[in-house]
């Protein structure tokens, strides 16, 4: 089936300094299946001295306060 979009969860989250949480990634596709995919997924931060994440999707907060951005990618979908 082909992909219909990815869900990031969660979508949003606020940290303390050095706090740090997993990102998961779902597949939605047109056949309306849902695949779980993080280990498939790519990670990017706008901001390393923000926010880090490594490509399995673990979070951290810098140490700097303020707002960081972590994109994740699959298959062409953000």
């Amino acid at each position: 089936p082909a992909l219909a979009g990815i869900v990031v969860e969660p979508a949003e989250r606020r940290s303390s300094r050095g706090g740090r949480h997993s990102l998961k990634v779902r597949a939605r596709y047109a056949d309306g299946s849902v695949r779980e995919v993080t280990h498939l997924a790519d990670f990017a931060s706008n901001d390393p001295g923000m926010v880090t994440v490594d490509q399995e999707g673990r979070v951290t907060a810098g140490r700097t306060p303020g707002e960081g951005v972590v994109i994740a990618r699959f298959l062409g979908q953000v």
